[in-house]
């Protein structure tokens, strides 16, 4: 796989399309464009720590209630690329 030479908090990003968050900033839960049920979304700090791991339901919907507030990098993998989005959780 090629991968782009952005880097998000160490973390590489694929050349496909992007992840789109909304809303963002939330505060229990969030919509990921471009992924679909099924899919896993790992959460990691601005640090590169990878501090969660959810997978999207229904309409790529995830769940964020238990994360604390702050800035965090989400990866999703999904038919074989990896794409990477900032979100703010309040």
């Amino acid at each position: 796989e090629a991968y782009s030479s952005d880097v998000i908090s160490g973390i590489a990003e694929h050349a496909h399309a992007p992840l789109n968050i909304w809303p963002n900033p939330a505060t229990d839960r969030v919509t990921i464009e471009n992924v679909v049920s099924g899919t896993s979304v790992e959460f990691f700090s601005l640090t590169g720590q990878r501090v969660a791991v959810r997978i999207a339901q229904q309409n790529a919907v995830i769940d964020i209630s238990g994360l604390v507030p702050g800035t965090y990098v989400l990866r999703a993998r999904a038919d074989g690329s990896v794409r990477n989005a900032r979100f703010i959780k309040w």
